[in-house]
């Protein structure tokens, strides 16, 4: 029987040896981008049928994006770091407030570490950007899905998978300048 552990192994090995196979700047983005698009689909997916974000592919987006920013520099690397924690303190916090004040628990721990874990890939800027553009798009869904409970890992996934494929600068980048 295959794991998520299992899984999350496999997608980490095929990201370095990727990199470490293809040195070309332009196909090693070109690949990033196809694995992070398959992982935020997955995300996206997942999320939306079982209202589940499993820390499996959590921790397997965050090694890729840590993986592939330590490919692309220092600078990336930094910008990965600082998406994350940006994202993941944003999130607690929200999540904390939110429970304190209604006494029920708005968004799940899994959330915060996927979207979290995306952020890793999208740096500081890009992370406020798939904040902003999911939390919208979910409020814009919701009158039409008719439901109490809104998707936003599936509307900030989406909005990340525009975000890095419309412009792939975003990805690992401090802010709108590069």
């Amino acid at each position: 029987m295959v794991r998520g552990a299992d899984i999350a192994a496999l997608i980490l090995i095929a990201c370095f040896s990727l990199n470490l196979a293809f040195r070309s700047e332009t196909l090693v983005i070109e690949i990033s981008l196809l694995i992070f698009s398959a992982m935020l689909l997955i995300g996206a997916y997942l999320d939306w049928v079982l209202r589940r974000a499993p820390h499996w592919l959590s921790l397997s987006v965050l090694g890729a994006g840590f993986v592939f920013a330590l490919l692309n520099g220092p600078e990336a690397l930094g910008a990965a770091a600082a998406g994350a924690l940006l994202m993941g303190g944003l999130l607690f916090a929200a999540q904390r407030r939110f429970f304190r004040s209604r006494g029920i628990h708005g968004l799940g721990t899994g959330d915060v570490v996927y979207l979290s874990a995306v952020s890793a890939w999208l740096g500081p800027f890009g992370a406020l950007l798939m904040l902003g553009g999911g939390s919208a798009l979910a409020l814009a869904l919701g009158p039409v899905l008719k439901e109490k409970r809104l998707p936003l890992v599936s509307t900030a996934a989406l909005v990340a998978l525009a975000l890095a494929n419309i412009e792939p600068a975003v990805l690992w980048s401090w802010g709108a300048g590069g």
